[in-house]
């Protein structure tokens, strides 16, 4: 099965990282070992955030995947204000032990990226920090919408409109997470429920269904 592999600690978290064990090092060669114990401590938990597990993506081509590491909301039939239509939304919430890696969730083109919220939802709840759209070979659109809380501001995504990117390809980056919503065309067979834990770019949310093509057969002559 294919997969895409990242080195284990994502690389947002390198810089942060070096700083913590810079002063570890410079507490134990100045003073004693002792006292650099509490920086050890947050060093393997900053090491722990950062992580960024190895995943395997699905061999189906038609799967949609977990953008993130979460736990499934809800499951429901709404109005997709993005590309106004009607969809089945899947909403994701990450929790603060989770990793912060987004993924895509199918194989194909960005084709369009809002950074803010449709002013039809009129939402003043939570913070809307950006949403995208990926249309695949076969001209499906999934929408991913990420928001995140006034704390978790660090939002990086590094796939842009014309871009073309893998299933399961990791394509941003949010510490301490937040909530993700999946917008699948109605059609879509879900394959998740509320309660159900999800790994990112591994986990399927859904398949999306194509009927197949009505050939003609030949007609045969009996003599």
């Amino acid at each position: 099965m294919p997969s895409n592999r990242y080195p284990i600690i994502a690389r947002e978290g390198w810089l942060m990282l070096l700083i913590v064990a810079t002063i570890g090092v410079f507490l134990v060669l100045e003073f004693t070992p002792s006292f650099s114990i509490p920086v050890w401590i947050i060093l393997l938990g900053l090491i722990y955030l950062f992580r960024d597990p190895y995943r395997i993506i699905p061999s189906s081509p038609l799967a949609v995947v977990s953008p993130v590491e979460g736990v499934v909301e809800s499951v429901t039939e709404v109005k997709d204000h993005w590309l106004d239509r009607d969809a089945i939304r899947i909403r994701i919430r990450m929790g603060l032990g989770t990793s912060f890696s987004m993924r895509s969730p199918i194989e194909g083109k960005m084709v369009q990226s809002w950074s803010s919220e449709p002013a039809s939802l009129g939402n003043s709840d939570r913070l809307h920090r950006h949403a995208f759209c990926i249309r695949s070979d076969e001209d499906d659109d999934i929408i991913t919408a990420i928001y995140v809380g006034k704390i978790a501001s660090r939002l990086r995504c590094y796939t842009h409109p014309g871009e073309r990117v893998g299933q399961g390809q990791r394509c941003g980056y949010f510490f301490l997470g937040g909530v993700i919503e999946v917008y699948l065309p109605t059609d879509c067979r879900v394959g998740v429920k509320p309660g159900d834990s999800v790994l990112s770019g591994s986990s399927v949310l859904g398949h999306v269904h194509h009927h197949a093509p009505i050939t003609s057969r030949p007609l045969t002559t009996v003599g």
